[in-house]
């Protein structure tokens, strides 16, 4: 940046009232530490770019990473898609023998209730015939005693 210190000079001597030799001091001083830690339009310029620059090679970087991290992550999801579909394909022989296993169960529990509906018919013919025995036997024995009776009473 460029300073005009001799107009910086007058300027504190013309409008501030300032003696020429303080002026002059005051202008050298600014010149020497003020102006030379200012930072002009060109130097935020080239900074912002170098910024920019270091900025774009970092979201680079870390996009490479990110790109790398999935990439790993979904070849992962692929062997572990891999191993879920083997697991399942171990427990299909399980599963036919399961539906076996529940088709005879049905097999046996009709079965179970053809033999329990033929048993009861069995008992309820065995009771009707059981019914008739001994209403036999009563009937045969209430006649005997009607003879003894009446042969008690006739002799």
């Amino acid at each position: 940046m460029s300073f005009d210190s001799l107009g910086y000079a007058r300027r504190l001597r013309d409008d501030g009232g300032v003696e020429q030799k303080q002026a002059e001091a005051h202008a050298a001083a600014v010149q020497e530490f003020v102006v030379k830690d200012l930072v002009t339009k060109d130097d935020l310029g080239v900074s912002f770019a170098k910024l920019d620059a270091s900025l774009g090679e970092r979201l680079s970087s870390v996009e490479d990473r990110v790109r790398h991290q999935f990439s790993t992550l979904h070849s992962d999801l692929a062997t572990v898609r891999e191993k879920l579909n083997s697991f399942d394909s171990r427990f299909a022989p399980i599963d036919q023998r399961g539906s076996l296993i529940d088709q005879r169960m049905q097999h046996l529990t009709e079965r179970m209730t053809e033999l329990t509906r033929s048993l009861e018919r069995s008992q309820s013919v065995v009771m009707d015939k059981l019914t008739l025995r001994f209403g036999a036997m009563f009937l045969t024995l209430a006649l005997s005693l009607v003879v003894i009776y009446f042969r008690k009473a006739l002799f």
